[in-house]
């Protein structure tokens, strides 16, 4: 009998630990170090619908490697265009965590057309539809017109996931968007939100 009572306390705590309401923590079946990855960028506790699409980042195509794919970007006519590129990550669900896997890979990409020195990801944050972007090194490039290439390709990284609709993006605390800027009447707060709708219209 008290082997039969141990059985039935066995099999309850089996069965409750493959129960749940689906509002579980999903990092829980990500890698050791993806795990900590999420907790350091995302913000707890906010439910996020699954999402089956890839990680896209944007890379620096190869001059004059026309036809490009749909939602290219050409910042200047057969030298620097920016095109998307998808990443084999449907797994991963958590956003700050898609965004920041997107951001790293856009700067291990070696087409780029700038140079960073020390250039990395300090964090990535997500809630309620906003991201907050803090990058940190400097970017440098052959005239401003690579540093807006530079600019727009870590905008439309960040923008690539769908489920971003805001975002503050700073490197070193100054608004990413003063990079390659000509004048200071065009320089931006560091708290500065950029909008999918201003990203699309560019």
């Amino acid at each position: 009998m008290k082997g039969m009572f141990l059985f039935l306390a066995a099999a309850s705590v089996i069965l409750s630990a493959g129960c749940g309401d689906g509002g579980a923590d999903e990092r829980a079946s990500l890698p050791a170090d993806d795990q900590i990855i999420a907790e350091q960028h995302t913000v707890i506790g906010e439910p996020q619908p699954r999402s089956t699409a890839p990680i896209i980042y944007y890379r620096f195509a190869e001059p004059g490697g026309g036809p490009y794919p749909d939602r290219s970007l050409t910042i200047l006519e057969d030298e620097l265009i920016l095109v998307p590129e998808e990443m084999n990550a449907d797994s991963v669900q958590d956003t700050a965590l898609r965004i920041t896997m997107a951001l790293q890979s856009m700067l291990d990409d070696t087409c780029n057309a700038w140079t960073g020195d020390d250039l990395s990801i300090a964090g990535v944050s997500f809630g309620d539809g906003h991201a907050d972007v803090r990058l940190q090194g400097n970017i440098y490039g052959p005239g401003d017109i690579v540093l807006i290439a530079a600019r727009m390709q870590v905008l439309l990284t960040v923008f690539a996931d769908t489920r971003v609709q805001t975002a503050t993006v700073t490197i070193d605390d100054e608004c990413l968007g003063n990079l390659g800027i000509s004048h200071e009447s065009e320089e931006k707060p560091a708290d500065y939100i950029f909008t999918r709708e201003e990203i699309g219209v560019f």
